[in-house]
Order: C-alpha cells, then structure tokens, then sequence
C-alpha cells in the first residue's frame, strides 16, 4: 500500500493491489490530524477492505506507508 497525504484538505489517498483480480485500485479517504475516519464516506467501499483498514488503521495514522513528497 502507498499512502499520498494532501495538505489543507484533510484527506488522503490509498493505492493498493487487488492481487486476485490483477487490479489497482484508488480510494480517498477523510483524515484529519492523521487520524483516519473509517466510518466518513466509505459505505461505498467493500466491506473487507472497511476491515483490512481498520487492522492497518494505527500503521496508517503513524506514516508507515507513506510516499515521501
């Protein structure tokens, strides 16, 4: 997973691979002050990628993933 933080906005964005379906796949999501709001927005997303984010939630809002700009 990359994560790519937009400033001022208070969102950013999850690039991840779907390797079951050879896919890449996109999703904003609200997060201000690092801290992810899992439950803004997201009754549109599958509910097990709901899951998997919420396990990977703290390595998140800690910058684990992010991409350096």
């Amino acid at each position: 997973m990359f994560v790519f933080r937009t400033r001022g906005i208070s969102m950013l964005y999850c690039i991840d691979m779907d390797y079951l379906k050879g896919a890449m796949f996109s999703l904003m999501l609200y997060s201000p002050n690092d801290d992810i709001k899992l439950d803004y927005n997201t009754g549109h997303y599958p509910k097990e990628l709901i899951s998997y984010l919420e396990v990977e939630k703290h390595k998140i809002d800690q910058r684990w993933f992010n991409v350096p700009s």
